[in-house]
C-alpha cells in the first residue's frame, strides 16, 4: 500500500511542462489500522466486558460485552471514572493498582460491581498496564466476569460440606460450567484423584470414551432439572482402571430456584469385576463377529452383481465363438477372454464361500479321505524344496461337514503355508485330531465359546501348519479380513483365509491363529462331530443322458433387471430355436402376459430383483395361468430358495454362475415338462 501525491510543473509562460509525482510507502499504518480493527472486532465480540482507562481512572473505551453486564451504555460509561462502578461499601483500588500498573504488572482479583439496575454482583476483575509507542504506561485495559453463579455455588459447597465429606459414596459437584467445585474424600478413595487434582477440571475424562457423548447428554439433562436415578456405567481411575458405578445425579439450587450447578453420586460395585472381563471378552467376540458378517454381506452383494456381468460375457462370448468359428486368430483371443472369465467366475465363487451364500451340504463325512484326495491335488504344484507331513489320530469320528468345502479349505490353508515359506526348505503339517471342547478351552480360547455354547464336548481339530515367516500381533487380527494380503501385486487375492473363515462359520465351527514372526503358524480349525443319524454322502451320480433339443419353437417370456442379460438371453435361445420374449421391468412382462395367457410356453425370470422377487413373478405367473412352466435363475440357491420355489410351483432352479452349456439344458429340461404330465415335472 502507498499514498501518491501529485502536482503539475508549469514553465515561466504557465504552460503545464510535467506532473511531478511522490509516492510513499504506507505499509506500516496500513498494517496498523488492519490489526487494531481486528483487535476492536474481537473486543466488541467478547462477552466479558472489556473496559479501557486512564492512569487517573477515566474510562476512555467500553465494549458491547461491558453494556450487557453493567447496564451502561458506551455513551453514559465513557469519560467517567471507573469509581463509580463501585458499591459503596468497597473500598477503591486505583492507587493501588497503579502502582503495580506502572511497575509493568498485571493485576487480578474478585471483587464486586453494582451495575445500571443496582444489582451488586461478585466478579472476576484483571487488569493490564496500556504503553504508548514509547512504552510509557498511560492507562490500563479491563476484564470483568461476573462469578455470581459461581460464589453461589460455593455458598452451597460449604453447606453441603459437612454432610457430603462423611458419605461413603463420591459426591462430586459441578458449576454450569462444568467444571468441578467440589469433591469429598469418597470420591478420592474411589478415582485415585486428590481434590486438588480436580478442583477447577471438567470431569468429562473419567467417562471411558465410548460413553462421553452419552455422558454429556446426562449432564445437559441434569443441567436443564431433570433428576437422573441411579444407572451402571464405567468411570475411569486415575491409573487408568476401569471401574463399574452406580450414577445418580441431581440439579443444585440456590436460595431463589435458579441451577447453578449439577451433583452426581458414584457408588462403587467393583465386585461386578470379574463377570466385567468376561462380558468385555463376550462383547469384542460380538463385534468380531458382526464386524465379519457384515464385511461377508458387502461381499456376497458384490459377487452376486460379479455374477450377472461373468454370465453376459460368457453367455456372449459363446455367441462370438458361434458366430467366428472359420477364424481361429479370433477363436484363439476368444479362448483366451475365456480362460480370464472362468477364472473371475471362480473367485466370485469364493466370494460366496466367504459370505455363506454359496450352497453348503453338511453330510457325515470322514476327514481322512478327504486330506488325502487333497494331498493328490496339491502335490501337483508343491515346490521340490518343501515337504508335507500329515498325521491323522486313528479312528477320528466323522465330521458334519460338506467334503468339496473341506477340501477347499486344506487347499486354502496349505497354498498359503506354502507361499508363507518363498526361496527355502521348509514342511507343511496337516494334522487331524480330537479334542475335549469344554469350559476351560473355551475359557483359553475366546473363539470357541459360541461353538462350546452349540456343540460341547469331543470335537475335531483339523490343523495345518508352516515352518515360513510367521506373523506379527497387527497382522494376525487382519488376517482372516477379505482382500487383506501381505503378499505382493499378482501373488494372491486376499481371499483364501477370508473363505476358511466363511467356510468353517457355515459347518458352526471355528478357527484360530497361532504365529510369531520368525517362527511359523498354524491355523486351526474347530468342527462338531456328526451327530447320530446324520444324512450320509450320496453315491456318485451317474452320467445324465443328453438333453433333447426341445425349445425349437417354443415361446419363452424372460425377465431379469440386468439389460445385458436381457439382450444376451434372448439372442442366445432364439439361436437355439426359441421364440423369445424379454424384459427388464417385471411389471411390463406380467401385463404382456395377461393381456394373452396363452401367448407363452414356458417362462425364466431372475430372482434377485429390484421390486417383484423371481419368486413373486412365479405367484403371479401361477395366478394367471397354473400350468405355465416357470424356471428361476439366481446366483445362490440354498435349501431355503429350493422350498420356496417348490411352494411358488416352480419346476426348475438355474444355477446363474454354471456355464452357457449348463444354462440352455436347465431351460430344454423345463421345455420339456410343457408337454409332460405334472408328476415328472
Amino acid at each position: 500500500p502507498v499514498e501518491t501525491t501529485m502536482a503539475a510543473v508549469r514553465d515561466a509562460q504557465g504552460t503545464l511542462s510535467f506532473v511531478a509525482c511522490v509516492i510513499r510507502d504506507i505499509s506500516a499504518s496500513w498494517q496498523m489500522e488492519l490489526t487494531r480493527n481486528r483487535l476492536a472486532a474481537i473486543v466488541e465480540s467478547s462477552n466479558d466486558a472489556i473496559i479501557s482507562r486512564t492512569i487517573d481512572g477515566i474510562i476512555q473505551t467500553w465494549n458491547a460485552g461491558a453494556e450487557r453486564l453493567l447496564g451502561y451504555s458506551a455513551a453514559e460509561a465513557v469519560g467517567r471514572n471507573v469509581a463509580f462502578l463501585l458499591p459503596a461499601d468497597e473500598p477503591p483500588q486505583l492507587k493501588y493498582n497503579n502502582e503495580r500498573l506502572l511497575k509493568g504488572e498485571a493485576v487480578s482479583r474478585e471483587s464486586r460491581r453494582q451495575t445500571k439496575s443496582g444489582k451488586i454482583i461478585d466478579v472476576w476483575l484483571g487488569t493490564s498496564p496500556l504503553r504508548d509507542s514509547d512504552g510509557k504506561v498511560i492507562g490500563a485495559s479491563l476484564i470483568i466476569q461476573d462469578i455470581t453463579a459461581r460464589k453461589q455455588v460455593e455458598e452451597a459447597r460449604n453447606r453441603l460440606a459437612a454432610v457430603a465429606e462423611g458419605s461413603n459414596d463420591a459426591i462430586v459437584i459441578r458449576n454450569m460450567e462444568s467444571r468441578i467445585i467440589f469433591w469429598n474424600d469418597a470420591a478420592t478413595r474411589l478415582f485415585g484423584y486428590t481434590r486438588d487434582e480436580m478442583m477447577g477440571k471438567a470431569a468429562l475424562f473419567m467417562a471411558p470414551p465410548e460413553l462421553r457423548e452419552a455422558t454429556t447428554q446426562h449432564w445437559l439433562q441434569l443441567q436443564q432439572g431433570a433428576r437422573m436415578q441411579s444407572i451402571d456405567t464405567l468411570r475411569l481411575r486415575k491409573d487408568g482402571q476401569r471401574i463399574e458405578v452406580s450414577l445418580s445425579g441431581s440439579a443444585v439450587k440456590d436460595a431463589s430456584g435458579n441451577i447453578v450447578g449439577v451433583a452426581t453420586f458414584l457408588h462403587d460395585i467393583t465386585e461386578r469385576k470379574a463377570a466385567e472381563a468376561v462380558r468385555a471378552s463376550l462383547e469384542a467376540q460380538l463385534f468380531e463377529s458382526q464386524k465379519m458378517q457384515a464385511i461377508g454381506t458387502l461381499a456376497g452383494g458384490i459377487a452376486h452383481d460379479f455374477n450377472n456381468i461373468i454370465a453376459a460375457i460368457l453367455g456372449n462370448l459363446e455367441l462370438a465363438r458361434q458366430d467366428a468359428a472359420d477364424n481361429p486368430a479370433v477363436l484363439e483371443s476368444l479362448t483366451e477372454i475365456q480362460q480370464a472369465s472362468t477364472r473371475a467366475r471362480d473367485l466370485v465363487q469364493q466370494i460366496l464361500s466367504f459370505s455363506r451364500r454359496h450352497p453348503t451340504e453338511r453330510k457325515r463325512i470322514v476327514l481322512a479321505p478327504v486330506i488325502d484326495e487333497s494331498l493328490r491335488l496339491l502335490r501337483a504344484t508343491l515346490p521340490a524344496r518343501l515337504t508335507i507331513e500329515v498325521h491323522c489320530e486313528p479312528d477320528a469320528p466323522a465330521a458334519l461337514a460338506d467334503a468339496t468345502q473341506m477340501q477347499q479349505t486344506l487347499i486354502n490353508l496349505a497354498t498359503n503355508a506354502m507361499q508363507a515359506m518363498p526361496g527355502g526348505p521348509g514342511t507343511i503339517t496337516i494334522r487331524l485330531d480330537t479334542v475335549l471342547l469344554d469350559a476351560a478351552l473355551a475359557d483359553a480360547v475366546p473363539a470357541l465359546r459360541e461353538m462350546y455354547s452349540k456343540h460341547p464336548g469331543r470335537t475335531l481339530r483339523l490343523a495345518v501348519s508352516d515352518t515360513g515367516t510367521g506373523m506379527d500381533a497387527a497382522t494376525r487380527e487382519r488376517i482372516f479380513e477379505p482382500f487383506f494380503t501381505t503378499k505382493q501385486v499378482g501373488e494372491g487375492t486376499g481371499l483364501g483365509l477370508s473363505v476358511v473363515h466363511g467356510i468353517m462359520a457355515s459347518h458352526e465351527g471355528a478357527i484360530t491363529v497361532e504365529s510369531e514372526p520368525g517362527k511359523g503358524a498354524t491355523f486351526t480349525c474347530y468342527l462338531p462331530t456328526a451327530p447320530a443319524g446324520a444324512p450320509e454322502p450320496e453315491a456318485l451320480e451317474t452320467a445324465k443322458p443328453p438333453v433333447e433339443m426341445a425349445g425349437i419353437g417354443k415361446r419363452m417370456l424372460y425377465i431379469d433387471d440386468d439389460k445385458a442379460l436381457v439382450y444376451l438371453v434372448k439372442r442366445l435361445l432364439e439361436r437355439q430355436g426359441y421364440q423369445v420374449s424379454a424384459y427388464a421391468d417385471q411389471d411390463e412382462a406380467l401385463a404382456a402376459l395377461r393381456a394373452d395367457p396363452h401367448a407363452f410356453d414356458l417362462v425364466v425370470t431372475d430372482y434377485n430383483m429390484p421390486g417383484l422377487s423371481g419368486l413373486d413373478v412365479a405367484l403371479a405367473v401361477r395366478a394367471i395361468r397354473a400350468d405355465l412352466p416357470v424356471a428361476i435363475a439366481s446366483g445362490f440357491i440354498d435349501e431355503n430358495l429350493r422350498e420356496q420355489a417348490a411352494d411358488a410351483g416352480v419346476r426348475e432352479l438355474i444355477f446363474k454362475a454354471n456355464s452357457v452349456a449348463t444354462f440352455s439344458e436347465a431351460v430344454q429340461r423345463l421345455a420339456q415338462t410343457i408337454t409332460a404330465k405334472p408328476d415328472s415335472a
